[in-house]
């Protein structure tokens, strides 16, 4: 049963939100430290559209690389070809 109350050591989940909410919930955070839950939404909103925006970009970059540099995509697209899609190497 859910007490409201939620401990550092309690594993409620890896993601963004999950971490956020268990570190607002954390018994020694003042009442004044903690933040709402339309905060909360705030900060998820802000760390989706950070993570989105920096992914676009850095892709953009490497596709502008690719295609000014076509030697350097010959090279990749031959080691791609390499790759066992079945099962890949970690």
């Amino acid at each position: 049963m859910y007490d409201g109350k939620i401990e550092k050591s309690t594993d409620v989940g890896k993601d963004v939100l999950s971490l956020l909410i268990k570190a607002n919930m954390a018994p020694d955070l003042r009442d004044d430290q903690k933040m709402t839950d339309d905060d909360l939404m705030h900060q998820i909103s802000t760390v989706l559209f950070a993570g989105h925006e920096t992914t676009g970009t850095a892709l953009m970059w490497c596709l502008r690389l690719l295609a000014i540099h076509p030697e350097v995509q010959d090279r990749l697209r031959a080691e791609l070809q390499t790759v066992d899609t079945d099962e890949p190497t970690l």
